[in-house]
């Protein structure tokens, strides 16, 4: 049994890489956070609260009610 560590071969592109550095994973995740609170803010602008079920429910004349 061999006590030499294995050490991986050293990376050579076949074709040229970009000369412009790329995002990682995680700054992609980030600004995709930041991206979705920003809407969620612009969402607040044109909020509305909802109409009142008061004015949807029929209103009954208190006379109307059977006296049990």
């Amino acid at each position: 049994m061999s006590h030499h560590k294995f050490r991986a071969d050293t990376f050579i592109p076949l074709v040229p890489l970009p000369p412009f550095k790329r995002k990682t994973f995680r700054e992609k995740m980030v600004q995709k956070q930041i991206q979705q609170e920003v809407d969620e803010v612009k969402k607040l602008e044109v909020w509305q609260p909802a109409p009142p079920i008061s004015t949807k429910v029929p209103q009954l004349d208190p006379s109307e009610f059977k006296k049990y």
